[in-house]
């Protein structure tokens, strides 16, 4: 085929058409792409992300919970944490626990100007699509559907005085997944080497997909 019939087949008119057809074409793609990936974050974002699935465990939508159970976990507590300053907050930001899909960070020791000094814990459950368990401060009552928070208590594990119950009483839980506890500061200024703490009760909680 010869360039002058070419020429007639593609002429500059064509070719315009032809090019605002491509680019008609493409922009449906692009439009179908994105239609597409903002469905797939709305199914993650409600189904599958971790803050989907904690809601649809505690609100039984898609779960049911097996089991609340009770339990306690220890962890060394360094004196040496606590600031100086009257007020003053250190972040300590360390995992002191890890089990049953859960981390506790120990967050910061405040120094309070009265006879206690706090100490802040944050839990980090990681959910599964498939069910498991984690650890929470509270208790999910199902009639009505509530949250209940744990008064979690704390003592020191002493070797040769058994549990110490007035060094440390619960200071509270919130928001979201924090929950403090006091220490007294009397009993800790003697104290110059890390200490086993327990604290308890935390609840353990089992759920499977229904």
């Amino acid at each position: 085929m010869s360039s002058r019939l070419w020429g007639r087949f593609i002429s500059p008119m064509d070719h315009e058409l032809l090019k605002g057809n491509l680019d008609m074409k493409y922009q449906r793609i692009i439009l179908i792409i994105g239609i597409l990936i903002l469905g797939s974050y709305f199914v993650w974002s409600n189904y599958f992300s971790q803050e989907a699935l904690e809601k649809r465990i505690e609100y039984e939508q898609g779960y049911k919970i097996n089991n609340q159970q009770e339990i306690e976990v220890e962890f060394n507590f360094d004196p040496s944490w606590i600031p100086k300053e009257d007020e003053a907050t250190n972040k300590i930001n360390r995992i002191i626990y890890e089990g049953y899909s859960s981390v506790i960070y120990l967050e910061s020791v405040t120094n309070r100007s009265g006879p206690y000094i706090t100490v802040e814990f944050l839990i980090k459950p990681t959910y599964s699509y498939e069910g498991g368990e984690y650890l929470s401060s509270y208790i999910i009552e199902k009639d009505p559907r509530g949250f209940r928070s744990l008064i979690i208590n704390c003592y020191e594990k002493n070797a040769q005085q058994g549990y110490n119950l007035s060094l440390c009483s619960y200071f509270g839980s919130g928001p979201g997944k924090l929950f403090g506890i006091y220490l007294n500061r009397q009993l800790l200024s003697s104290v110059d080497h890390p200490i086993t703490i327990k604290l308890g009760p935390l609840n353990l909680i089992k759920y499977t997909k229904s």
